[in-house]
């Protein structure tokens, strides 16, 4: 079997997600989510309750404010070079197609 199958592609366990625009203040609390490889989600929400935080989280754009969450089985707060190509194999697209909010 292929290892790469049995690791989730997405992992968070006890994570709490701040703002993109102030990382002080949790948007999102006690998260505990896996994606195994090949699997698509769809995260709805009010405006304003954390959807695009968490999304970043998981993309591996920001770091938690505490609690693990794993990319591929990795940190991605320790990914380089190196390990670029295999965080790239995750990936999210925002409604209506929006990369950023800016």
């Amino acid at each position: 079997m292929n290892e790469t199958k049995t690791i989730p592609a997405i992992e968070m366990r006890g994570v709490n997600v701040g703002a993109m625009r102030d990382t002080t203040f949790t948007v999102v609390e006690d998260v505990n989510w896996s994606v195994a490889a090949g699997e698509f989600w769809v995260i709805a929400g009010q405006e304003q309750s954390g959807k695009s935080d968490l999304l970043m989280l998981a993309a591996g754009l920001m770091s938690p404010a505490s609690g693990d969450c794993r990319i591929l089985g990795s940190d991605p707060q320790n990914f380089g070079e190196a390990e670029l190509a295999e965080r790239l194999r995750v990936g999210f697209v925002f409604q209506g197609g929006h990369l950023f909010n800016s």
